[in-house]
C-alpha cells in the first residue's frame, strides 16, 4: 500500500514544484517525491535501521527454518515485481500493492519472512532501480515501514490470550488494521519530525486517504485466498495472489487510461486552438478558449486573465469565465496585492487560502484557493492567469503541472492581443505628440454627441491654437517647433481629467472633448489649460528658454450646435475671435 516516488526510466519526468506555503521558491523534483532535506534522509535511514535490528532480534528469538529461506527468495521476487513493474506505476499518484502483499505474506507464511522480504526487496530497488539519493532513501524507508508492520503482527499474534488460525476472518481483519495503523503512523511521524511545506501537507492528507483505500482493496485477495490456503497450503497462494493483485492494478490502470484519453482530447483541442491563434480569431476569443481548456483540467469555479492597463500599468480583469464575479472593477498595482505580487515575482503562485495569505493587501477581499500564473514573453509580463476554487478543495502541485502545457496557448493569445492593440493604437495616434489623431478625435466627438443626445446630457469642446507658431518655426526651425508641440501636448494631457479626450486636430491646433461639461465649466477648465501652457510650455533653445501661449475657443452641445461639424465650426470661430482679441485668451461661442 506504499506510495512509491516516480523513478527515472519508468516513464516519469521531473517537474518544477512550488514548495512554500504560498509557493515562494521553486525546486526541481517530482510531484510525489519526498522533500530532499538532510533531516528527512536521516529519518529514512533510522527507520530502515530500526526495522533491520528488529528483524535480527526476532530471528534470534525465533530462528528461520531452512525451508523458509526458499520462501524468502520467492517472496522477495514477488515484492520486487509488485513494486517495480511499470505496469503498476502511476505518474500522477504512484502507488503499488506491496503493502497488502507483505501483509498476506505475514499472515499466510511467516511475519519474519514478510519483514525480511520487505527489507530485501526495497533495498534492492534502492540499490539498482531507483536513481537519486532522496528516492533511494525513501525506498528503504518503505521497506522499513513494511518490516515493522509485519513484525508487529508477529508480536501481537504471540501476545493474544487465545490461539487462532489464519482462517479466522475477525483476527485477520484485526491484524490488517494493526498493520495499516503502524504503516500510516510512520508516515505521520515522519511528517511530524521533518514537516514538509504547507502544500505538501495537503497532498499528504490525500495520500493517507488513498493509502487506506488501497490497503482495504488489498485485503480482498487475502480473504479470498483463505479457502485456497487451507486446502493447498501457502505456496500456491503466491502466484494466485499475484494474479489477483495484477487484476486489481489493471482496474486502476483502466481508470488512468480514461484520464489520459481525456487529456489527449484536451491536447488535440490545444493544437486546433494553436492553429487558430495565427488566424482571424479575435484575441479575446482565444483567451476565452484558453480559460475553457484550463477549467476542464482544473475543475475550478472561476478563471480570469489580468492584463496591464495602458498608461497606469495596473492589472484589470480583461477576460473571465463564467463571469468576473467579485473581481469586476478591481485593479491591482504591480507588486501589490495577490495578483500584483504574482506579477512582480514572475513565477506561479499556488495559494491554499487567499483569505489568510501573507501577501494579501490590507483591504483586499479574497477567498478560496488560487492559482496565479504570470504569462511572460521575453522577460515582459503580458498578463496573469488566475483560477479560483473553494478552499475546502485546494489546488495542488499537480494542478500547476497540468497548466504547463496550456501556457504556450495563453502566450500566443496575449501576444496576438498586444500586437492587435499596438497596431490599433498606432492607427489612431498622432506620431509626433502621442495624442489622438484627427480621424480618431472626430470619431470620439461623434460618439460623445450620440451619447449626449441619447441621455439628454451636455458636453463641450475646446479648440486650441499655438500663438505665433509660424514665426517660431521661422526663427528656431522645424525641429524646435516639433519639440514645442510635444511639450504643449504633454501639458494638455496631464492637465485634463481622465474622462476627457485630447487630440491633435492639425498643424498647431488641438481639440479637447469634455464629456458632461457645460460651457461655463468648460471656460474655467480652458482658462486653467491656458495658464498651464503659459507656465510650463517652455523649451530650451540655443538662445535660451522660449515659451509660447495658446488661444482657446469654446463651444457646447446643444447650446451652440447639434452636430459634430457645426460644433467644431462654432469652436473654431470662437478661437478666431480669441486670436483677434490679442491671443493668449479664452472666448466662448
Amino acid at each position: 500500500m506504499n506510495f512509491d516516488p516516480p523513478q527515472m526510466g519508468h516513464g516519469s519526468t521531473t517537474h518544477e514544484e512550488f514548495l512554500d506555503s504560498s509557493s515562494t521558491s521553486i525546486a526541481k523534483t517530482s510531484s510525489a517525491s519526498p522533500p530532499k532535506t538532510g533531516r528527512r534522509m536521516r529519518l529514512y535511514d533510522l527507520v530502515f535501521g530500526t526495522a533491520l535490528l528488529a528483524l535480527l532480534a526476532y530471528a534470534l528469538h525465533k530462528p528461520f527454518h531452512p525451508h523458509e529461506f526458499g520462501v524468502f527468495g520467492i517472496a522477495t521476487l514477488l515484492l520486487l515485481l509488485v513494486s517495480s513493474l511499470p505496469l503498476v506505476d502511476s505518474n500522477y499518484r504512484p502507488f503499488t500493492f506491496t503493502g497488502p502483499t507483505a501483509f498476506g505474506l505475514a499472515i499466510w507464511i511467516s511475519p519474519g519472512v514478510a519483514a525480511a522480504s520487505a527489507l530485501a526487496a526495497h533495498f534492492l530497488r534502492a540499490r539498482f532501480w531507483v536513481k537519486g539519493r532522496a528516492y533511494r532513501g525513501y525506498a528503504r524507508f518503505q521497506g522499513g515501514q513494511l518490516a515493522l508492520a509485519s513484525l508487529a503482527i508477529a508480536i501481537f499474534w504471540n501476545q493474544l490470550p487465545v490461539h487462532f488460525t489464519p482462517d479466522d476472518l475477525s483476527h485477520v481483519l484485526s491484524l490488517g488494521l494493526l498493520a495499516a495503523f503502524i504503516f500510516v503512523g510512520l508516515e505521520l511521524a515522519m511528517s511530524f519530525l521533518a514537516p514538509p511545506p504547507r502544500v505538501k501537507r495537503v497532498e499528504m492528507r490525500r495520500n493517507l486517504a488513498m493509502n487506506t483505500l488501497v490497503y482495504s482493496v488489498g485485503l480482498l485477495p487475502i480473504l479470498l485466498l483463505i479457502p485456497l490456503r487451507l486446502a493447498y497450503g501457502p505456496i500456491l497462494c503466491l502466484p494466485v495472489g499475484l494474479l489477483l493483485l495484477l487484476a486489481a492494478t489493471t482496474l486502476r490502470l483502466s481508470h488512468e487510461v480514461n484520464g489520459l484519453h481525456r487529456q489527449l482530447q484536451i491536447a488535440e483541442a490545444l493544437g486546433r486552438a494553436g492553429l487558430k491563434a495565427a488566424g482571424s480569431e479575435r484575441p479575446e476569443q482565444l483567451l476565452e478558449r484558453f480559460l475553457k481548456l484550463a477549467q476542464e483540467l482544473l475543475q475550478c469555479e472561476r478563471s480570469l486573465v489580468w492584463l496591464p492597463e495602458a498608461g497606469t500599468g495596473d492589472f484589470y480583469p480583461a477576460v473571465a469565465l463564467p463571469d468576473k464575479g467579485p473581481f469586476a472593477g478591481r485593479k491591482y498595482h504591480f507588486g501589490n496585492g495577490l495578483v500584483g505580487h504574482a506579477a512582480a515575482r514572475v513565477r506561479p503562485r499556488l495559494i491554499l487560502d487567499a483569505a489568510t495569505d501573507v501577501h494579501r493587501a490590507h483591504h483586499e477581499m479574497a477567498s478560496g484557493s488560487w492559482i496565479l500564473y504570470p504569462i511572460v514573453v521575453r522577460e515582459q509580463i503580458l498578463g496573469v492567469a488566475h483560477w479560483v476554487r473553494p478552499a475546502s478543495n485546494p489546488f495542488l502541485l499537480e494542478d500547476l503541472e497540468r497548466l504547463e502545457a496550456l501556457m504556450p496557448l495563453a502566450t500566443i493569445a496575449l501576444e496576438n492581443f498586444f500586437v492587435h492593440e499596438q497596431i490599433r493604437v498606432q492607427a489612431i495616434t498622432d506620431g509626433l505628440t502621442g495624442l489622438w489623431n484627427q480621424r480618431h478625435t472626430m470619431e470620439l466627438l461623434r460618439e460623445e454627441l450620440q451619447r449626449a443626445a441619447r441621455y439628454h446630457r451636455t458636453f463641450s469642446i475646446l479648440m486650441l491654437d499655438v500663438d505665433s507658431f509660424k514665426s517660431f518655426n521661422d526663427t528656431y526651425g522645424h525641429l524646435q517647433g516639433d519639440q514645442l508641440l510635444r511639450s504643449i501636448a504633454t501639458v494638455l494631457r496631464t492637465s485634463v481629467r481622465s474622462v476627457d479626450h485630447v487630440g491633435r486636430y492639425g498643424g498647431e491646433e488641438f481639440l479637447v472633448i469634455l464629456p458632461e461639461t457645460g460651457k461655463h465649466e468648460a471656460c474655467l477648465l480652458a482658462e486653467r489649460l491656458r495658464a498651464a501652457v503659459e507656465e510650463y510650455g517652455v523649451i530650451l533653445t540655443d538662445r535660451g528658454p522660449v515659451r509660447r501661449t495658446i488661444s482657446i475657443g469654446v463651444a457646447a452641445y446643444p447650446e451652440d450646435a447639434l452636430n459634430p461639424a457645426e460644433l467644431v465650426e462654432r469652436a473654431d470661430e470662437a478661437l478666431y475671435r480669441a486670436k483677434r482679441a490679442g491671443k493668449n485668451c479664452v472666448i466662448g461661442a
